[in-house]
């Protein structure tokens, strides 16, 4: 695809602007079919190390999102972001990556690999960074203001405390974006470090907790 730039905005199924106090970035490079981020999408976030019950729900998720034809996205990532994309590829959805570095700069790999697969299906990706960019550590603060920014609602699959997501969720209020985190079953599962974090999102940054009888009015949330 052609990289293009695109102007700040809010782009949610409401169409407002997002004003500069959002901190939303000033432009978006994009690869693919640029069509999506005007879309109301579904945004999957959490560990790039989980448990496996995270990185299932990730997949679980995606790929209820992605058979409703509701966009996903999420950080071109391994955990999972990963699994969260590879879900959604999987019920043949649109998805959006974000990535950390310029959009001629993806290294060979896993995450190579999907990124090609992601064109190949008529998705998108984007980065605030100008093509060439190498990845750096830092620069996961922006991946995550665009996470918690674009999408009409956020899911946090799990993250440990104070993990990158909860960056990504700060910024969902102020951008009138839905903010939830899956809430695990069993005291054993919610108190593992991995996803330890989800239980402060849902009691002290008000994310509603995500379970499997919730998804599915979730989802319909993101199809209006």
């Amino acid at each position: 695809g052609k990289l293009r730039p695109m102007e700040k905005q809010r782009f949610s199924k409401s169409g407002k602007e997002l004003s500069p106090e959002h901190d939303a970035p000033d432009v978006l490079f994009c690869m693919g079919e640029r069509s999506l981020i005007v879309k109301s999408m579904l945004g999957i976030t959490g560990s790039a190390y989980p448990s496996e019950e995270g990185r299932v729900s990730s997949y679980y998720i995606g790929r209820a999102a992605g058979r409703a034809g509701v966009p996903v996205l999420s950080l071109l990532s391994r955990g999972s972001p990963e699994a969260a994309l590879t879900g959604a590829l999987d019920a043949g959805g649109p998805v959006i990556a974000v990535l950390g570095s310029g959009l001629s700069s993806v290294p060979q790999g896993a995450m190579h690999d999907l990124a090609e697969r992601i064109l190949e299906s008529g998705g998108l990706l984007v980065s605030e960074y100008l093509p060439g960019t190498s990845f750096a550590a830092f620069q996961l603060t922006a991946e995550n203001r665009i996470i918690g920014t674009l999408p009409s609602a956020l899911v946090i699959t799990g993250t440990p405390s104070g993990g990158e997501p909860f960056h990504a969720a700060r910024r969902c209020a102020a951008a009138g974006v839905r903010l939830y985190a899956v809430s695990f079953r069993g005291e054993a599962l919610r108190s593992r470090p991995v996803s330890a974090g989800n239980l402060e999102l849902i009691r002290d940054m008000g994310a509603s907790p995500l379970t499997s009888g919730t998804l599915p009015d979730l989802i319909s949330f993101c199809r209006r």
